[in-house]
């Protein structure tokens, strides 16, 4: 048998062209993620806007018909009505105004003893009981 001799085998080198151009496409590559995330982003606040906007639309309509009907409501003679006498405190001719009191008579003061009247005034006095 026959001896071989044995090389190592050379090491192959990396250009510094690959590695730039290594770099470069990661930096692009990352500049692109960037973007599209950026993009996705953008994309949630405008789903958000949008939905809001239409939230927005069907509050304004419901208040639209509620005025509409307050309109007609007021164009109505019942409804001019209503509004002079809680607006502006009008009465038909030959209406007139009840008060209702309470029930529960008024009770007299008390007669107090001379201790009684003392104490009062300490108290006024000092600012616990009023006049």
């Amino acid at each position: 048998m026959a001896k071989t001799q044995f090389t190592p085998k050379r090491q192959s080198s990396v250009s510094p062209k690959r590695v730039l151009q290594a770099f470069l496409a990661v930096g692009v590559a990352l500049w692109l993620l960037s973007s599209v995330i950026g993009l996705i982003g953008k994309y949630a606040l405008i789903h958000r806007k949008v939905r809001d906007l239409k939230e927005e639309k069907v509050d304004a309509v419901e208040k639209k018909e509620e005025l509409e009907t307050m309109n007609s409501f007021i164009d109505s003679d019942e409804g001019r009505e209503r509004i002079l006498r809680t607006k502006y405190n009008v009465v038909k001719p030959g209406e007139g105004v009840v008060v209702i009191t309470d029930t529960d008579p008024i009770v007299p003061p008390e007669h107090k003893s001379a201790v009684g009247k003392w104490w009062d005034s300490l108290l006024r006095g000092v600012g616990l009981r009023g006049e």
